[in-house]
């Protein structure tokens, strides 16, 4: 059945006719050249399925039509066909089943170029049957006829639009100078220019006796005074109180008492009148030149500092002075000038802005132990403490008594090496959360009274926050598992994401908890804005991260490195950081004002605390004991006041607006720098006036 299938296949083939002449005649000339003819058509192939009993094939096969693409269109249409070739499936066998009839397929495909011999490309046709080797057919497309010849030219197009104007000609070349113009008309004159900086005020002039002294014929004016004798009435000022001087009576004129008049003046009496009159001096300040480096200081005087060294002006002692009285002085001198105290004497600064708050030591009795953490409440009159190794503790007056909360767990880190480390308050102090090495999380609702261990796991937890209403926490973990976050005070904790990894040491958070920041060593910053839930690394150089603190509206951030690391501020919320001009020193930990403006840094033995006024950009250090490490700091909202957990003890400093107390305190300027001082009595001067260029200097 095979062979006769195979038998069925026709090949298709072109005949080509050779035309001849014949004759004895002589050749004759050659014809002209024919037209060129049109171009060859490519030949198709289409295949038609055979349904079994049609008239071509009994038991089915295919139509095989092919033909030339007459119109172009790519496609064999019914009036291109010029040939019909039916491949038929072999009928059934007679007598016993004999195996069916192998199966057909046909396949076309196209190909150019001069291949199987066909020069211009062509159609391979794949007849297949059964598993027996294809059966290759091939029709070629035919020649490219040669180019016809050109068309009658087409009629004139319709004029298109204008074109777009040429570009401008070069100038030509410059006229000859015209004739002069007459003169123009005066044009009005212009606005006056904005009116310059003030100058720098002048030294204070002698002020003139200020006080009006009026004198009136008395006789006559009230008959129960100087009605004999006659004399004059005497009114001081816009005082109501008249003084009679009568003709003949005794008249007595003394110095006026200080307490009326500060700058000194004359107290006149007369045998006729109780009450005396006090006739003062005005402000009439007298100035003293002083070119020697030190000069004692007498009430209601002036000093000029004229020395190109340094000149100190000492206080009056506080035994010569009267309240109301004052000093001033003025750098005339490029040494400038410095005031110096007595002991028992300070100078009240307030005036001076943030540069009139100096760092002064708070009195706090901590117990002696390795304080690790810190958390104020209500600017600092209420303190926790996170001992290492030795529990936790708590003071509600400021750090002068503290109580260890034996309530809270016992841990032994000498046998299993577990410890509280981190301690985290609500604003109120009721609320407070604390957890540590190898241990897990705890949570006191009654100010530290009573503790409870939370679902949360156990870990290297180094650092815990809390918000303000103790809702929000998040604790960061040391050990490489990231943070976990609870929004309900501790009774549900979640992993946080996008955190995972890391020796993570210090996580810090916004009032209300939402916005975050932590980092670690060998890490770069990490943020947060949802409570801890999902974490983004930032752009920070990953380094050795010790500490991280945050503004109450989470723009600005601090983070300090230690292992002689730098300090490092973000003013975006972490999307950029820069690193500060502090010195790189083994930073432990930092903390920051509500604002972001003030700053103090601490570091390990040797370093002390550093701090900032101005969000970081310039550092200088502070007064703090350099002989502890400063493993945490908390800072009040305003800044003013900040607290260290040190190996030891509790530090705290307050920002106060005076100079300190005694001998060590003082108040400098420059050349061209003024002050007024008066005293105000119990030892203090306040500051009246004052005139500097890049502001007065407070010790």
């Amino acid at each position: 059945m095979r062979w006769f299938a195979i038998a069925k296949l026709c090949a298709m083939s072109v005949a080509l006719v050779a035309l001849s002449g014949c004759g004895g005649g002589s050749k004759g000339a050659d014809g002209t050249n024919g037209l060129n003819g049109s171009d060859g058509k490519a030949a198709l192939v289409n295949f038609q399925p055979l349904a079994a009993g049609s008239a071509s094939c009994a038991n089915g096969g295919v139509n095989v039509q092919s033909g030339l693409d007459t119109n172009g269109n790519a496609k064999l249409e019914a009036s291109e066909v010029q040939s019909n070739q039916a491949i038929c499936n072999g009928t059934d066998g007679v007598g016993i089943n004999g195996t069916s009839a192998p199966a057909i397929s046909v396949n076309s495909t196209t190909f150019s170029g001069n291949l199987n011999g066909c020069t211009n490309g062509g159609s391979d046709i794949a007849i297949t049957v059964g598993r027996d080797p294809a059966i290759h057919s091939y029709l070629c497309n035919g020649a490219t006829g040669p180019a016809g010849a050109n068309g009658d030219t087409g009629a004139t197009g319709a004029t298109g639009p204008a074109g777009s104007t040429g570009a401008t000609g070069a100038t030509g070349a410059t006229g000859a100078t015209g004739a002069t113009g007459a003169t123009g008309a005066t044009g009005t004159t212009g606005a006056t220019g904005a009116t310059g900086p003030a100058g720098r005020d002048g030294i204070d002039g002698f002020s003139a006796i200020v006080t009006q002294i009026t004198v009136t014929a008395s006789p006559g004016a009230d008959n129960s005074k100087c009605a004999v004798t006659g004399g004059i009435a005497v009114t001081v000022g816009n005082s109501s109180t008249v003084s009679y001087v009568c003709n003949g009576s005794q008249i007595v004129v003394g110095a006026a008492p200080p307490s009326a008049c500060p700058y000194g003046g004359a107290q006149i009496a007369s045998s006729d009148s109780a009450t005396p009159q006090n006739i003062c001096n005005g402000n009439m300040v007298p100035w003293v030149n002083v070119q020697a480096t030190s000069r004692q200081a007498s009430p209601n005087t002036g000093y000029m500092a004229d020395s190109s060294n340094l000149v100190s002006i000492k206080l009056p002692a506080n035994s010569a002075v009267n309240v109301g009285d004052v000093v001033k002085v003025t750098g005339i001198g490029s040494g400038g000038w410095s005031i110096t105290q007595n002991d028992g004497q300070k100078i009240y600064t307030g005036s001076l802005g943030a540069a009139g708050f100096l760092p002064q030591p708070l009195q706090i009795n901590a117990p002696y132990t390795y304080h690790y953490s810190i958390a104020l409440v209500n600017g600092g009159q209420q303190l926790y403490s996170a001992a290492f190794g030795d529990g936790l503790y708590k003071s509600t007056d400021a750090g002068q008594n503290w109580v260890r909360l034996d309530n809270a767990p016992s841990f032994n880190w000498n046998s299993n090496f577990q410890t509280f480390q981190t301690i985290a308050s609500s604003a109120d102090g009721t609320k407070v959360v604390a957890t540590g090495y190898g241990i897990g999380i705890y949570t006191s609702s009654d100010s530290g009274a009573n503790w409870i261990q939370t679902s949360a796991p156990s870990g290297q937890w180094a650092s815990i926050t809390s918000s303000t209403d103790g809702m929000n926490l998040v604790a960061v973990d040391k050990n490489y598992s990231g943070a976990v976050f609870s929004r309900d005070a501790g009774q549900t904790w979640s992993r946080a994401s996008g955190i995972s990894g890391g020796q993570l040491g210090s996580v810090a958070a916004t009032p209300d908890g939402k916005r975050l920041v932590a980092a670690g060593w060998y890490t770069t910053v990490f943020t947060s804005t949802d409570f801890g839930a999902t974490w983004t690394p930032t752009g920070a150089t990953s380094t050795t991260y010790t500490s991280v603190a945050i503004s109450t509206d989470g723009s600005r951030m601090v983070a300090v490195a230690g292992n002689g690391g730098g300090i490092y501020t973000s003013i975006d919320s972490g999307v950029s950081w820069q690193k500060t001009s502090a010195p790189e020193r083994g930073w432990l930990s930092v903390a920051m004002s509500a604002d972001g403006k003030k700053l103090v840094a601490g570091g390990e033995y040797g370093v002390g605390a550093y701090v900032s006024d101005d969000f970081g950009n310039t550092w200088v250090q502070s007064a703090a004991n350099t002989s502890v490490a400063y493993v945490a700091l908390a800072s009040t909202p305003n800044g003013r006041r900040w607290y260290g957990a040190t190996n030891s003890s509790i530090i705290g400093f307050a920002s106060e607006p005076y100079t300190t107390l005694g001998t060590s305190g003082s108040l400098s300027g420059d050349q061209f720098d003024t002050v007024e001082l008066q005293y105000i009595g119990g030892g203090v001067f306040n500051i009246l006036s004052s005139v500097s260029s890049v502001g007065l200097r407070v010790r």
